[in-house]
């Protein structure tokens, strides 16, 4: 069995997650267990990944084989929406939800935005290689997305436009990444950083 915390700055709620199939919010200073939130296992496998908005209103899990994305409030427990049918097109459905907690950005075979509170789409991004990861800038205004072949693009997160591409140096392209991150404060769009693995030989 597994166990993964998700990492919070100065956290009122911790949020961990694992094999079990559940996400569950602690008080980081009692040790007291708030909330547990039942996604499933499916394939005899539990969650991909869990995140907590930064507002605290919201926590999102995604499912390790069973192409699910579960939105939940963070009060009460109550499972707001979910989106079911997305094919993983690399490993598990990853997700980033906006700093405003007004957007979800779900990575599947295919990356759309989606509502935060009702699961209504938004946009689907047209990117034309498989996108294996997803950044919200700060404002919630633009999308960051690194495809399989480590390129990074920038989009406008309401209408989906593409606004820049990134290609990787050829030494880059094909090593695994570790983050993806957005800064603020950068003209005219918000900085883009990619850090990259030590060498791995493929």
């Amino acid at each position: 069995a597994w166990t993964s915390a998700v990492p919070i700055d100065a956290p009122d709620q911790v949020l961990t997650f694992g094999d079990d199939g559940t996400a569950r919010l602690w008080d980081p200073t009692t040790g007291e267990q708030l909330m547990v939130f039942d996604h499933g296992v499916s394939g005899g496998l539990g969650i991909w990944q869990a995140m907590l908005s930064d507002d605290g209103r919201r926590v999102v899990t995604t499912g390790s084989s069973d192409g699910i994305v579960r939105t939940w409030d963070a009060g009460s427990g109550d499972e707001l929406w979910s989106i079911d049918g997305l094919l993983s097109g690399f490993a598990g459905i990853t997700v980033d939800i906006s700093d405003d907690g007004e957007r979800v950005a779900i990575v599947s075979a295919s990356t759309q935005i989606v509502d935060a509170d009702t699961g209504r789409e938004i946009t689907t991004l047209a990117s034309p290689d498989l996108v294996r990861a997803a950044k919200f800038s700060p404002d919630g205004r633009s999308l960051a997305t690194k495809s399989q072949h480590n390129a990074v693009r920038l989009w406008d997160a309401g209408s989906g436009k593409l606004l820049a591409t990134m290609e990787p140096s050829p030494a880059i392209r094909r090593k695994p990444t570790m983050r993806l991150e957005m800064f603020p404060k950068c003209q005219p769009v918000p900085c883009v950083a990619v850090a990259v693995a030590p060498e791995i030989d493929w």
